[in-house]
């Protein structure tokens, strides 16, 4: 007589949630370290004031536009990027310093 074993085999698919990242990007001898940077949709960016002098981190850019207001040596502001795009981002006391944030869409993660 022969018995026959039902195997049953269950795959558990590992599907974690995409968690937004923080990148720091500082304020140095008047200018944005890096320059350029790339992040996902949902991601933050703190910008960090590590100079001499204040500066005040805005938008360049009409389709994503916001002011962080006047920053310190020694403070921080943190802005989440909430839509896809290349966004320049500028001092608004110090016109020679730029960061060019370029946002991938899709989510935060990736």
């Amino acid at each position: 007589m022969r018995h026959l074993a039902a195997v049953v085999v269950t795959l558990t698919l590992g599907l974690g949630t995409a968690q937004a990242a923080t990148v720091v990007v500082t304020q140095k001898n008047h200018a944005f370290v890096p320059s350029k940077i790339e992040i996902a949709t949902g991601d933050t960016i703190l910008f960090r004031n590590e100079d001499t002098v204040p500066h005040q981190v805005v938008s360049h850019t009409p389709i994503f536009q916001f002011d962080l207001d006047l920053e310190r040596p020694g403070e921080e502001r943190s802005q989440v990027f909430t839509q896809p795009g290349t966004i320049v981002v500028g001092c608004d006391l110090h016109s020679n310093m730029e960061v060019i944030v370029t946002v991938t869409p899709g989510p935060a993660g990736k």
